[in-house]
């Protein structure tokens, strides 16, 4: 055991005195046993090298190395084992401990890219099946969801791509290196500052995409109640309208929004296809169910008077049905829509009920408009 306490002094020195200037940042949590010296890059490798010479000048050589992320093989295969062994150490001939560390973070980076991959193609024979477009890119991986959304023109994807850490102003840092980093582009457009995290220690694809997803259905949305609460129906309070959002869990989201005295529509939207989903189950509910999804435009511009023509007409159904029970029964319009405009408060587009009740003369009627600039009831003589 002589010769290996004295393999561990000499590593010790070696690192401490001659090459202590020449260990890379990354390789600054290593520690020495059994006649090698292992380096340690936390959630990435560790790799064990050693020497074979009194002489100083004389490179380290490989003999082991683990990776520290999961999922990962817990060994390697003797053919990639024979592949670093040889990779390495003609690096360390050349480029010495920096040159290991360079080539060591790269080759880990790609394995990780590989396994996030590997992670989405499996997806695919899933539940998320003919709802993502996997492809392998030069280190990089992309992920186009939601293929089922009718609008060609607003594909949304990701990006998993290597970043090399490079300063904008051209400076070097040494404690800076490449790192896995994300593009997301929503809707055909690339989001800015996104900083969506994602684990690359232990790795999920199927997280990552629920985060973005998460982000995306957040999105729409909070657009859609901005757009709904600008309008005075629900500025003003006539109306109830709320919304709820999470950034890590798209099954959360949802807007809640006002229908009639009793009765108040959930939008959601389903994380896998990108469909909304409404509730409560009625024939007019599902017939804008089905406007939002085929619209093929952007549900955040059209989304929120497709709701409010949903709400109109189940409000219109109701108004009817109840006041069948108290004498009311629905009239044809005796007036075409234009005649009505001059009474309207708002330029936006509305819906009326005619009604009238038994024993009134042929002249009375009880009118009631239905807008985004809120709701109204007039007695007419015509």
């Amino acid at each position: 055991m002589t010769w290996i306490e004295n393999l561990n002094t000499m590593l010790s020195v070696r690192l401490n005195l001659d090459d202590y200037d020449n260990i890379p940042y990354q390789f600054r949590d290593h520690s020495i046993s059994s006649g090698r010296v292992t380096f340690r890059v936390a959630g990435e490798f560790e790799v064990d090298l050693t020497i074979a010479d009194e002489d100083f000048e004389k490179q380290f050589w490989f003999i082991d190395f683990r990776f520290l992320f999961a999922p990962a093989p817990a060994e390697l295969s003797d053919p990639l084992r024979s592949f670093l062994e040889a990779k390495v150490n003609d690096i360390l001939a050349t480029d010495g401990l920096a040159g290991c560390y360079r080539f060591l973070h790269g080759f880990v980076l790609t394995h990780k890219i590989t396994e996030f991959t590997h992670q989405a193609v499996e997806l695919t024979r899933g539940r998320w099946t003919e709802t993502l477009k996997i492809e392998r890119l030069h280190r990089a991986m992309a992920i186009q969801y939601w293929l089922s959304r009718p609008a060609p023109g607003l594909r949304s994807w990701i990006i998993l791509g290597v970043n090399s850490g490079n300063k904008a102003d051209g400076q070097v840092d040494a404690r800076t290196t490449s790192r896995l980093s994300l593009r997301w582009f929503r809707d055909s457009k690339e989001v800015k500052d996104c900083d969506i995290p994602f684990d690359v220690n232990e790795i999920s694809t199927e997280d990552l995409l629920r985060c973005v997803i998460a982000r995306h259905i957040e999105y729409i949305l909070s657009s859609i109640h901005r757009k709904l609460l600008s309008f005075p129906r629900f500025r003003n309070r006539e109306a109830s309208l709320s919304l709820r959002t999470s950034q890590t869990d798209p099954t959360v989201s949802e807007l809640v929004m006002r229908l009639s005295h009793d009765a108040s529509l959930t939008v959601r939207i389903n994380p896998t296809t990108g469909l909304f989903s409404l509730t409560p189950l009625s024939r007019v509910v599902q017939s804008g169910e089905r406007n939002l999804n085929m619209t093929p435009r952007d549900p955040v511009d059209e989304g929120f008077s497709i709701l409010e023509k949903t709400r109109c007409y189940y409000a219109s159904e109701e108004l009817i049905r109840r006041g069948k029970s108290a004498g009311w029964v629905g009239h044809p319009p005796p007036v075409k829509p234009d005649e009505l405009k001059p009474l309207m408060t708002t330029r936006d587009p509305f819906h009326s009920v005619w009604l009238k009740r038994q024993g009134w003369g042929p002249e009375w009627f009880v009118l009631v408009t239905m807008s985004l600039g809120g709701d109204r009831w007039w007695l007419v003589e015509l």
